[in-house]
């Protein structure tokens, strides 16, 4: 048996059009005249799947003006002239075969086009909103960052074309600066409104659980160097960044096979690449190892991510915020970050252990590696390990400092300072860095 159909949806595609015209028929099968919408979608030709053919005009709308993504198809008159509270849904009876007539793709994605406008509100009419909304979101949040940038018209001194928006909620920002290692990814990922697009820019954190932390999100008309010029600009102002060697930054340019930790090993590898290919092993060389190899990280800020995936855990996040209208798409994109945030404060506030719980797995596992390695003491604070793959290294207990590196730009020990832990029968929390404690978090 079909299941009744949502209030405020037609129920199937029989309600939709009929073959000789662009009116809605009812569920008693009477085609109405009045009803007819015109079309206003051209020739088969203006569409291409998902959106409009015209690329050029798909831009985001301003505040109360129509879409301009296609001659005819404004908003506005969609909702004008169609009204779901008319239309019942249809019984198996009245279906295309029996009643004469078919439905195209094209007119069933209209017609829902006009459903999801009744319910959601209209997309360009969104815009208009944005002023008041950002007013909002400052009162309710003091010491917040929100700019809205949309150019006053020159006539009636009013709002004209929406350009963008950037918003750094003051919560967000104390809790990285505070909480957080000085690792910044970005990324940006497309609204899922075909009929006027745009792009949403964000720059994420890591908490010390190596989860994504977010710090601002930033609503663009397209991506381009411009656009990301001025969110970088403002992401630099709001986390006054006053020395950029000590922060980094990852972005898609970073994923590349940089795992070596070393100097030696890298060498070791990119020899590996050069017999493979010498194309790929001179691209390789115009690009700097600090950009994209582990061994050139910063030991300052205790992470080896050598790539952004953690940005894109972000954008599923909002992936079903992104096809609502501008204002909806913020704030659903808001209380979904709101929401995250308690669960993990909740969720580490219920643990006994004084290190995050992913912290905890990475020194399971290293523990596990350093069973069979053998400790020989240089010092008091100093100690040469022999692994299982016979090579030696030498690991400072006091500068947290290991020939192999890994404890010295994840933050982590390594399995051969977890060796001379089990040698001394120390502890671990004083061997990992701060920002993995729970009392950071």
């Amino acid at each position: 048996m079909p299941k009744p159909p949502r209030k405020g949806c037609v129920a199937n595609d029989d309600a939709f059009e009929h073959e000789c015209g662009y009116g809605m028929e009812g569920a008693d099968g009477e085609f109405d005249e009045d009803q007819n919408c015109g079309d206003g979608l051209g020739g088969d030709d203006d569409w291409l799947e998902g959106g409009v053919g015209d690329s050029d005009t798909e831009q985001l709308s301003g505040f109360g003006v129509p879409s301009t993504g296609h001659d005819g198809v404004g908003v506005s008159s969609v909702r004008d002239t169609f009204d779901l509270s008319d239309y019942e849904s249809l019984s198996d009876n009245d279906n295309p075969k029996r009643r004469g007539y078919k439905v195209s793709w094209r007119k069933t994605h209209r017609a829902c086009l006009k459903a999801i406008d009744r319910i959601r509100g209209s997309l360009a009419e969104s815009y208009s909103l944005l002023p008041k909304y950002c007013t909002t979101l400052l009162a309710s949040n003091p010491g917040s960052i929100v700019k809205l940038h949309a150019p006053l018209a020159i006539v009636d001194d009013t709002y004209g074309t929406f350009n963008r928006v950037f918003i750094c909620l003051i919560a967000y920002k104390n809790g990285f600066l505070e909480g957080c290692r000085k690792i910044v990814g970005l990324d940006g990922c497309h609204t899922k409104t075909s009929a006027i697009g745009g792009i949403i820019l964000l720059a994420i954190g890591q908490d010390g659980n190596n989860g994504i932390y977010p710090i601002v999100y930033f609503v663009v008309e397209a991506e381009n160097k411009e656009s990301w010029l001025w969110f970088l600009n403002e992401l630099r102002d709001a986390l006054c960044i006053d020395d950029p060697h000590k922060w980094t930054f990852m972005s898609d340019r970073q994923k590349a096979e940089g795992n070596s930790y070393t100097q030696t090993d890298f060498a070791h590898y990119m020899e590996v690449v050069k017999n493979y290919s010498k194309e790929a092993y001179d691209w390789l060389c115009k690009i700097p190892p600090i950009t994209w190899s582990r061994h050139g990280l910063d030991p300052i800020v205790k992470s080896d991510d050598i790539t952004n995936n953690w940005t894109k855990s972000f954008n599923s996040l909002i992936g079903e915020s992104r096809s609502l209208p501008i204002v909806e798409m913020l704030e659903d994109v808001r209380k979904r970050l709101m929401q995250k945030l308690f669960e993990r404060h909740e969720a580490t506030n219920a643990q006994a252990s004084v290190l995050m719980p992913r912290v905890e797995s990475i020194v399971s596992r290293r523990r596990r590696e350093a069973r069979s390695a053998r400790v020989f003491r240089s010092r008091h604070y100093e100690y040469q390990i022999r692994g299982n793959d016979l090579v030696d290294n030498v690991t400072k207990m006091d500068a947290k400092t290991c020939t192999c590196r890994v404890w010295d730009i994840s933050g982590i020990p390594c399995c051969h300072a977890l060796a001379v832990l089990t040698y001394t029968r120390g502890t671990i929390e004083e061997l990992c860095d701060m920002a993995f404690h729970k009392s950071t978090y």
